[in-house]
This record gives C-alpha cells, sequence and structure tokens, in this order.
C-alpha cells in the first residue's frame, strides 16, 4: 500500500473559534501541518477543511483552514507499507 503525506506551511494563521466573538490562534505563521492525500485534493480544489479541537473545560472549537493559509509549494513524502509473514527457521521436534 503507497499514500502520499503533505507537509504544508502556514502562510497566514489559522484560529480556533469557540463561537463568533472568541478566537485564538491554533496554527501561526512558519508552522506546519501534515495532510493526507484525500484533504490535500480537498484544499487543493478550493475547498475548506473543518476540524473540531477540544476548547477545554469540556467545551468544542472549530479549526477550518483552506489553501490561502499556506505557502504554494507543499513538500509531500510517499510512504509504501509492504506485510509478510517471515520464519524464524525453528526445527520440528520429534
Amino acid at each position: 500500500m503507497t499514500h502520499r503525506e503533505y507537509l504544508l506551511i502556514v502562510e497566514n494563521p489559522i484560529y480556533e473559534s469557540l463561537d463568533s466573538t472568541t478566537k485564538a490562534i491554533h496554527k501561526n505563521i512558519g508552522e506546519t501541518i501534515t495532510l493526507n492525500q484525500k484533504d490535500f485534493e480537498t484544499i487543493k480544489g478550493g475547498n475548506d477543511i473543518v476540524r473540531y479541537v477540544s476548547a477545554g473545560h469540556g467545551m468544542t472549537a472549530s479549526v477550518t483552514f483552506g489553501k490561502e493559509n499556506f505557502a504554494n509549494e507543499v513538500q509531500y513524502t510517499e510512504v509504501t507499507v509492504e506485510t509478510g509473514v517471515a520464519k524464524l527457521g525453528k526445527r520440528k521436534s520429534k
């Protein structure tokens, strides 16, 4: 199985929104976010991604980001995972 992981560098701050008036910085300029291929294609296509994070005291905040939050050049790592069976070489006892 092969998949890609994309490393995006934040160019415009990404905020947590608790309500319409309460915001906090979630990721600042220069920080990075790793996305899977599906999420990368979502923002590349011009759509935003919404994630929910814990805001403490049992509250949840939303984090929304899109392509305008990141540098245009993106690094990716292609990862191949292979599984199989190996034997230890134990002899059968008689």
